[in-house]
Order: structure tokens, then sequence, then C-alpha cells
């Protein structure tokens, strides 16, 4: 395999893991009084437009939800990677 996909799939694989890992502790401290702050979210986008044209509907949005958790698991997760990716 090439040396750039493997750094590829790797980064990609330590950015998914962060968010999983952001979303679970989200998730899970969001009833806890002094860790419910990690839980706060922010939502953006563009709500979901459609176009009828009888014969075919196309709709379309883009909406993305963002938590304190997750920043802090994903910066994590890239952190992670550098230190353990050097070598790849």
């Amino acid at each position: 395999m090439d040396k750039d996909m493997k750094k590829t799939l790797a980064f990609l694989f330590f950015l998914l893991a962060g968010i999983l890992i952001g979303s679970a502790i989200a998730y899970f401290t969001r009833n806890i009084s002094f860790l419910s702050w990690l839980a706060y979210t922010l939502d953006f986008g563009i709500p979901s437009g459609t176009i009828n044209l009888q014969v075919i509907r196309i709709t379309a949005g883009f909406e993305l939800e963002v938590s304190v958790a997750h920043v802090f698991s994903i910066i994590g997760a890239i952190v992670a990677y550098c230190k353990i990716c050097k070598s790849l």
C-alpha cells in the first residue's frame, strides 16, 4: 500500500474515532450537572429545500451539530494521530 494512502486512512480512522468518542461523551454527560457543559451543542447549516419537477423530486440540505465534547475529542484524535503515525 502506498505511504500516502496509509497516512490518509490512518487520519480518517483517527478523525472518525474522535467524532464517535465525542458523541459518546456528549451523550453520557448531558445529565450530569457538573459535566453537562460538554454536551452543549451548536447547530448550523442550510435547511433542506425541495425542487419538484413532477417526474423527479430533488431534496438537498446540510446540517451540522457540534458539541464541546466533539471539539475536544477531535483535537485529541489529531494529536494522537501526529504522535502515533510519525513513522508511516
